[in-house]
């Protein structure tokens, strides 16, 4: 037996290190995991804020869109004129329908 073969007496047994290396590293692992799935529901929850926050945004913009352009109607030279109600006329030919 050499002097690398022996136990290590005094305070702590053999070994010791590097089960607690190990200790450590099996616990920086299970942080880093943590850390990753964390950022991952972080990132799913703003994608989904954002999401909403865009739906809402089309929305406002679609009932604006729609409310306006019933205002005022303007000719080309900026006088308010009535506006003309335009009715269509559909009639069923052999092809399918035919607008005029």
């Amino acid at each position: 037996m050499t002097a690398h073969d022996t136990p290590r007496q005094g305070l702590f047994p053999a070994g010791f290190a590097a089960a607690a290396g190990d200790g450590f590293r099996k616990a920086g692992e299970w942080v880093r995991r943590l850390l990753i799935a964390m950022a991952v529901i972080l990132a799913a929850g703003i994608l989904a804020v954002v999401t909403a926050m865009f739906g809402l945004v089309l929305a406002a913009i679609a009932i604006l869109m729609r409310f306006a352009g019933r205002g005022v109607d303007f000719d080309v030279r900026g006088r308010n004129r009535p506006s003309e109600t335009l009715t269509l006329e559909a009639r069923r030919t052999p092809r399918g329908w035919t607008v005029e």
